[in-house]
């Protein structure tokens, strides 16, 4: 199998032919080739000048875990900036698979919209993908919704009407801005 097991940062980085690679990665990964581009001696040493997702950022504490990946807390080393980490195991998806989880990635990078969680880059390591996001100090919606006192969860009053309307506005103003970038 040609499957890539080594190192591999999705970001332009400041190499100009990691770039080319990179962009043409970008565009053309149902295309004819695109795999044997990618997996070719120049690619793979431009690859290996990236730094690891471990030489950039140090990870914390597990946030949570779902179905597809866990999710940790890191630490830019270069700035010491908070972001999130989510951890996708690629073991058992087929090359298709990973190659749709790639351009999903791809399609991350180019969003930006203050109600989407914002993209900073992406590693592939030994059989996991990390995607690395801006960090939301205050939680997410999901674990707001889900807080229960009788597990001993923090439990805030019941969100205000107006904040609901709120959050609904801003859950489809986000919704509109992923749907726009299809």
């Amino acid at each position: 199998s040609s499957s890539y097991k080594g190192v591999h940062n999705f970001e332009t980085g400041t190499n100009h032919r990691t770039t080319a690679c990179v962009r043409w990665f970008g565009k053309a990964l149902s295309r004819a080739g695109a795999k044997e581009r990618l997996h070719s001696p120049a690619c793979a040493a431009q690859r290996s000048m990236s730094p690891t997702l471990h030489e950039s950022y140090v990870l914390g504490d597990q946030l949570g875990k779902g179905t597809t990946g866990t999710v940790y807390r890191a630490r830019r080393r270069s700035d010491r900036a908070e972001f999130v980490v989510k951890q996708i195991s690629l073991a058992g998806f087929s090359e298709r698979h990973r190659e749709e989880l790639r351009n999903e990635v791809m399609v991350m990078r180019q969003l930006s919209h203050p109600n989407v969680v914002a993209y900073e880059e992406s590693f592939e390591e030994a059989d996991s993908l990390f995607i690395v996001m801006e960090y939301l100090a205050g939680g997410d919606l999901g674990r707001r919704i889900k807080e229960d006192p009788s597990r001993g969860d923090v439990a805030p009053d019941p969100l205000p009407e107006e904040e609901i309307w709120s959050v609904l506005i801003q859950l489809v103003e986000g919704l509109d801005h992923l749907h726009s970038r299809r």
